[in-house]
This record gives structure tokens, sequence and C-alpha cells, in this order.
């Protein structure tokens, strides 16, 4: 490796531009073998594998390079149609993958130590296509090497934004054979309205080589977003290269005909001399005629809506769409289907393969996530700023009318920057999802089970750091499913199910939290056998009774497993242990249901961010603390003549019913006196109702979550901390921890 910083900061940004590659590439093998020989995602595999190899060579990895040269190669052969694709294929190709993710990470011997995958691949090449075997010779036809193609290279306008020379990809494509080249300089406008950054010009191409058309689209592998490209077999693929007048007759396509429409305001910018020069450019290309056109109004000017029709034999989208580069108005372009043609070609699943891009501007930025992180930490720091300036501007008895609505629209300006800065930080959670296709699909082989993963709400938007603490308790979750919840396939035939068992993974928003369920239509959990190992690890004691649903959440006991045996992937009774603590470490709840014969389902309840949450302030003694509102249902009064007649019960009467509470006084450690006239805050964990009693109930407070750094791992009932209005630290209350640990103490 280099020391040269250039080059280490290339290898930078492609290791981050490789891992969403590298994703790609495996949604689209997993796609491929599902679907089947399947044209459209054949190429998306191809192309991910295309530029994972030419960005490695130009950021100095040239060994990962050289070895996905020979992939790029088999996937050449799949392209052209002398390979098949089958599941032995895309397995080798996935642990090609997973050996480049190794290698990024570090393992610079992972391409070399293992070559079982690569050469696999190699066989399959030489056993399907033996003519086409060997990396040297994957561009050559040898039925007939030598063809000749008229290519047509029309870069966008845009074309040099994106740091793109044409010339370039021209010079490729004099490797691939001999190469007579035209310029078309038609679109190049008058001086005084040239435009240095945008692209006018056009070529014409013929290129006759041993190559075929795949390696054509290679050299423009990263352009052919922002160029229009067609490349044409001429039918005299063994003629010497001509001049035009020279060569042989080639018969003209059939005219289509092309509907343009587009609208016109009245700003006088569409008049009748935009409206020729527009028909003059459009003629250039077939015979125009107006189909439908605006009334002209009071000022007898044309508003409103237009339609083209536009017949021709060789006109291309492309080059419909540059014949309005310089008119005032934007068209809509679309193909009359003939009568006579086929429908586009569909896939298994009833989708057409055929994906047509449309260029434009990039609407996106990319930003390393350590940088939003920083910068909604530093919205968070202007959230208790705001806080302060609204306290002391309270604290004053005579406030200007300058300062009072200055400090409001601060107020509104933060609470929508803090909007913003969350609302950068979400992603949407059905890019993690996607990531369990390949579990899923791996765990299934291994166990000798048919399982579909299905995938809903993947739009559902998360806070980023959510996400990422949610990766782990996911895994063991859909692992649980696989193991002990699906049944193998012979086992659900003989139950009168489909052989194939699906788990359900899906995503919705509710309100300030997202519900996340897992779902398997498996064979459910034995509540009788969770009973027997609860006794067993005196968790029960023989002969109590509890219902299903409290037996089932014994499963999330530590060391409780129903499983029969210990195997690789479950078994010992630590996962669903492990989920439930981490789901409550990110303010969430987890829950069973299941139901015998029909499967089980997981369902996660998490906020939406960690960052800033909503919650009500409360006060014992001089001290301030935070409970999350979403929690909390209402707050009442509690006396001393109430609390002696409740005989030491902890019990206080709500509309009828006698709810249960508890004193965060001892809890805290407070030993002095307490108030008459407490309050009780209501509040709802795991389907209960229970009250916590504080001195004073402040309000509502925006509260901006911070760690307790160090002290994290000396206390058990705060979750984080904020800083207050008044300057001071508000400690906010883990409601879960703090019952459990008042249990323990038996207050």
């Amino acid at each position: 490796m280099t020391d040269d910083p250039i080059i280490a900061k290339l290898r930078a940004i492609f290791r981050s531009e490789a891992q969403e590659l590298l994703e790609e590439l495996e949604s689209s093998l997993l796609e491929l073998e599902t679907v089947g020989q399947d044209a459209g995602l054949i190429d998306r595999v191809f192309r991910s594998l295309h530029t994972l190899k030419g960005s490695g060579a130009t950021s100095g990895y040239a060994e990962l390079s050289e070895f996905l040269h020979e992939v790029e190669s088999v996937y050449s052969q799949i392209r052209d149609g002398h390979i098949e694709v089958d599941s032995e294929l895309i397995d080798a190709t996935l642990q090609i993958k997973d050996l480049v993710d190794r290698y990024l990470a570090g393992a610079e011997e992972a391409l070399s130590s293992e070559t079982g995958a690569l050469e696999k691949l190699r066989e399959r090449m030489v056993a399907d296509h033996p003519e086409g075997g060997s990396a040297d010779t994957e561009k050559a036809d040898l039925e007939d090497p030598t063809k000749t193609f008229r290519i047509r290279f029309a870069p966008h306008p845009e074309f040099f934004h994106f740091g793109h020379d044409p010339l370039t990809y021209l010079d490729d494509l004099k490797a691939l054979g001999e190469c007579r080249i035209e310029a078309n300089p038609d679109k190049i406008p008058p001086l005084d309205a040239l435009d240095a950054e945008t692209a006018y010009l056009s070529w014409e191409i013929e290129l006759q080589g041993e190559t075929n058309q795949s390696a054509i689209e290679d050299c423009f592998a990263f352009a052919i977003d922002e160029c229009y490209l067609e490349i044409e077999t001429l039918h005299n693929e063994k003629a010497d290269l001509q001049e035009p007048d020279q060569a042989e007759a080639v018969s003209e396509p059939e005219p289509q005909d092309w509907i343009l429409t587009f609208d016109t305001g009245a700003d006088a910018s569409f008049d009748n001399q935009a409206l020729h020069a527009l028909l003059d450019e459009l003629s250039t290309l077939g015979q125009v005629d107006i189909v439908s056109q605006p009334s002209p109004d009071s000022n007898a000017q044309l508003v409103g809506s237009w339609a083209l029709n536009l017949k021709s034999a060789n006109a291309t989208e492309s080059a419909l769409f540059d014949a309005f580069l310089f008119s005032p108005v934007k068209p809509k372009i679309e193909k009359k289907q003939s009568a006579a043609a086929p429908p586009p070609k569909e896939s298994s699943e009833g989708k057409s393969t055929e994906v047509k891009t449309v260029s434009k501007e990039s609407e996106t930025l990319k930003v390393a996530s350590d940088k939003i992180d920083l910068f909604v930490d530093m919205v968070g720091e202007l959230v208790i700023l705001k806080s302060q300036l609204s306290s002391a501007c309270k604290s004053l008895s005579q406030l200007p009318p300058e300062l009072e609505s200055a400090s409001e629209g601060l107020e509104r300006l933060t609470l929508s920057l803090r909007d913003l800065a969350l609302d950068v930080r979400t992603t949407p959670i059905g890019d993690t999802f996607d990531r369990f296709k390949r579990l899923c699909r791996d765990l299934s082989r291994d166990l000798g089970k048919q399982i579909r993963l299905e995938i809903e709400g993947g739009e559902t938007c998360v806070d980023k750091s959510v996400i990422d603490c949610l990766k782990d308790p996911l895994v063991h979750l859909i692992r649980n499913c696989i193991d002990h919840g699906i049944e193998t396939p012979e086992q659900r035939t003989d139950l009168g199910k489909p052989p194939e068992g699906t788990i359900r993974l899906s995503a919705e928003q509710n309100g300030d939290y997202v519900r996340i369920e897992i779902a398997d239509d498996g064979k459910g959990i034995d509540v009788a056998r969770v009973r027997a190992k609860a006794i067993q690890n005196g968790l029960l004691q023989e002969g109590q009774e509890i219902s299903d649903d409290e037996a089932l959440q014994l499963i999330f006991q530590p060391g409780l497993s129903t499983a029969k045996s210990i195997s690789q992937i479950s078994g010992r009774g630590v996962g669903l242990d492990a989920v439930r603590k981490q789901i409550e470490r990110l303010r969430g709840t987890v829950e069973l249901r299941s139901a015998p014969g029909k499967g089980s389902t997981f369902e996660l309840s998490l906020p939406l961010t960690l960052a800033i949450i909503e919650g009500l302030l409360v006060q014992i003694e001089e001290d301030q603390y935070v409970i999350p509102l979403n929690a909390v249902q209402e707050t009442i009064e509690l006396t001393q003549e109430q609390r002696e007649a409740g005989n030491q019960r902890n019990l206080v009467e709500l509309r009828q019913k006698m709810v249960p509470f508890l004193s965060l006084r001892p809890v805290f450690g407070y030993t002095s006196k307490r108030p008459d006239i407490e309050k009780v805050v209501i509040v709802e964990i795991e389907g209960q109702r229970l009250g916590l009693v504080v001195d004073e109930v402040i309000g509502n407070h925006q509260t901006v979550l911070k760690s307790l750094g160090w002290a994290s791992n000396r206390n058990r009932v705060f979750s984080g901390s904020t800083v207050l209005g008044n300057g001071r630290i508000g400690l906010i209350c883990d409601i879960a921890r703090i019952v459990a640990l008042a249990a323990e103490d038996g207050n």
C-alpha cells in the first residue's frame, strides 16, 4: 500500500462507494436467482462488477481490478447468451462479493487465499462456452469475428458537469477496431449564445473489428446515464469501411409516430418566431403536423397545451429532446405503439424488464454520516440555547418588544431547523431490510428449508442511529424464525401447508414511533414447553398458574430456550434476552404473539429518533427530571389523606379503578419530608398503568438527549441527561429500569 495522500484519499472514497455497489450487486444476484435469465438484472450485475473494476483500478486497487476482470468476463458471456444463470453460479458470485467485502475491510489476503469461487466461474465459462473461456478472447465472436457497427454517441447538454471527456470514450472505441468518426456540429449556437459548460456536439461512428455490442457498451459504461447511445449492427458486416456514398445500401426502417406535448405560458417567451424555429428543427427529423394548439387569448398569445405528431424512420428520443434544447418549452415525448409490434418482454413477476433512464442534474449530495451527526448535535445545542433564552425572557418583568419578537422568531426558526436536521439523518428502513434477503437465503439452504422473505413498508424513514442499533436484534429474530419457526418442506406438506414458508418483515410509522413486525407462518411456540423450561430454570414454581401470554414473555428471560438441541444458529437461550435489552436501550418495547401451528409475531416499537424527545418535566425538591412523554397518560394529585386511606398499599383511585403507584423519592435517595400534596404521573408500561409520585409537575419539555458518558455504567435508572432552560442538568428517567429496581428493593 502506498503512503501517497492523494491515493489514500481516492481509496477512502472508493471504499465508501464500493459498499453501495456491493449491496447493489448482492441485491441483483438474489433477484436474478429468483427471476432467472433476465437481461435487465444481468446488466445490473455486470454494471456493478464493471464499475467496481474500473473505479478500483483508478483508485490504486490494481489487484482487485484484475481479480474482478475475470468475474466480469463470465458475466460478459452471460450477457451474450453463452452461459445460463443458475444457483451454482449465483453462489460463486456471492462468495466473491464476500471476498471483496473482506478485502476492502483490510483483509488483503482475501483475494488470493480463497480461489474456489473464482475457479467455479472459470470452469463454468469453459464448460458452457469453450471458445469464450479465456479472458483474452472475451470480446471475440468466433463464428463471425469481423463485424461493422454504426454508433451514434450524443452527450446530454449537462455531460461536462459530471466530469466526462467525450474524447476519452472515442479513444476507447478506437481500441476495438478501425473507426471512422464524424462530428455533428448542428447544435452549436451562435458564438454570443455559446455556453462553455454545455455539450453541443454528437458523433456518428462506424466501427469495424473483432468485437461485439457488449464491448462497445462497456466503453461508455461510466457515462451511459449522461448520454444517448445507439448501436446498430450493419447488414454488410464483412464489408470494408467505405465512404458513405460508396457504402452498400441498407434498407430503411419503418417510419415511427411520435407524440410531442408541451404547455406554453403567458410570458410571451413562446411566440410565432419560437414556434417556427421549433418546427424547422423538428422537420429535419421527419414530417411534423400540429395535432392541437390553444386558441389565441385577448392579447393574441397562444397560451395552453400543444400536441405535435412527428413521423420519422430514424428519430430517437434523445434527438427529439435535443430539438427542444434551445426552445423555451419542455416537451413530454411518447412513442406510438405499433399495432404489429410485440409488447415489452415481461419478467416472471409480470413487470417489464426494460428500464429507460432519463438523466438529469443530480439532486442529491453525498455527505459523511459523522458530519450529519455533528450537524444534529449542533442543532441540539441550539435548541438548548433557545430554551435558556426563552426561560430568561420569561423571568423578566418588563421585556422590550423587540427582544420578545426576536425570541419568538428564534424559537420558530430553531424548531424548523431541528425538524430539518432530524429529517436529514433519517433513511428508509428498507435499505436495512434488503440485507436480510441474503441471510434468509443462506440459512434456509443450510437447514434444508424453503423460505420466502416478504418486505413491506420499506419506505418508512427512521433515524440512522436507531437503524444502526437495530441490525443485531433483527438478525437474532430472523434467525430464530428460520431455525425454530419454519418447518421443513416435508413437515409442512404433512401439515397441509405449502412447502415454502414465509417470513414477513414490515414497518410502519405510528406518531413519533415506528412499529416493526417480524412474523412467520411456522409451527408457533409450544407454551407448555416454555412453562416446563421455566420451572426447570427456577423462573416458575411447580403448580404456579400464569396465562399463556405471560408464559410467552418468559422466552425473553436469560438462558431460557425451547430448542431441543444446540446448533450453530441458536439454542443457548441468549438471543432473545439480548434482543429485549437492546430494544429497551433504544427506549423501545418488544412484544411476542404466537398461535400453535400458525406461527409467531415479534412486534418492536421504537422511537423515530434518539436525538430529541418530548418529555414531561417533573421536580423533586430542587432537582428536575424528565419522563418520556410517549409513556405519560395523565397526572393527578395525591394528598396525605389518600396515602393514609390506602393503608400503605400504594394504590390510588382513578375513575373508580385502583392504580398502583411508586414514589420516586426513595428510589432516587431523597430522605426529606414529603410535601402535603404530591403529584402522580400515570404512565403505561408493558400494557399496565402505573403511577410515579413526584413533588411537582412543571410541564412539557423538548429534551435534547445527552449521553451520561462514564456515569452511564454506574446508574440503573437514567437513560441520559439534558440541559434545562435554567442551565442546570436534568436526568431522563428510564421507567422500565426504575420499576425493576423498585421491585428488587421491595419498594
